[in-house]
């Protein structure tokens, strides 16, 4: 008697416990989507800010920086209300929680496009050409990386995902070359001290965003598959450099 009692108990918590609707997991990765989009449209300005060098641009990349902000604060709120609920399944529970790890590491890559923008706001002396095209290459890689990501993680593709992760060192080739040259520039010209310094900080700072993106990368393979990636990820940083 004890035991169908309890059986009949638990039916009724189960019938009574409201269930996670599909559609607040897809509201919530539609927020996750559309905060993507405008961390991508932060990249594809700064592309542009670097080519033509104008503070009108960086002004855009200031005011999508905000609007990100805002959007982390909703998914946090949508994630944890689903999270909330006891009727989880464990898929919906890892499509919340990765929501949230997601966001987290776009809103920091919103931050470090504003950095970027600043420090090239900052800049008196006009960027080299030849230094700026290739910044204006790391900008397109992490952009190229957070587009396939995104896309990887719309169309559940981990493998398309797991390609990004392992794409990283390319980043890293970019940015240790330039910090070379730059430092032989202070280095032959102490007028290049604050002027190198600057550049020193966007391309660490666009090396660090990249290390984002492959941090979203598995972050979406959890979610995906339910298994971390396994092994180190592939790195060629050589500058010990510390970004403020």
């Amino acid at each position: 008697m004890f035991f169908f009692s309890l059986s009949k108990l638990m039916k009724q918590i189960a019938h009574d416990t409201p269930r996670v609707h599909d559609h607040e997991v897809h509201d919530l990765s539609l927020a996750v989507h559309e905060m993507s989009r405008l961390v991508e449209e932060q990249f594809a300005e700064l592309a542009i800010a670097l080519r033509s060098q104008q503070n009108d641009v960086t002004k855009a990349i200031a005011v999508t920086t905000e609007a990100i902000g805002r959007l982390r604060h909703d998914i946090d709120r949508r994630a944890v209300a689903i999270v909330a609920n006891p009727s989880l399944s464990t898929g919906e529970l890892r499509s919340a929680m990765s929501a949230m790890r997601i966001s987290l590491e776009l809103e920091q890559i919103g931050r470090l496009a504003g950095s970027v923008r600043r420090s090239v706001k900052a800049v008196t002396t006009a960027i080299p050409p030849q230094i700026a095209s290739r910044m204006g290459q790391i900008v397109m890689l992490v952009l190229t990386q957070l587009r396939h990501v995104h896309d990887g993680y719309a169309r559940k593709d981990a493998n398309a995902v797991l390609d990004v992760w392992r794409s990283d060192e390319a980043v890293d080739q970019i940015h240790n070359s330039l910090f070379n040259e730059i430092l032989a520039a202070i280095a032959a010209n102490s007028r290049n001290v604050s002027f190198g310094a600057q550049l020193l900080l966007c391309i660490k700072n666009l090396e660090r965003a990249g290390d984002h993106v492959t941090n979203i990368a598995e972050s979406v393979c959890y979610a995906i598959t339910g298994q971390r990636i396994l092994g180190d990820r592939p790195k060629c940083d050589t500058t010990k450099f510390v970004a403020v």
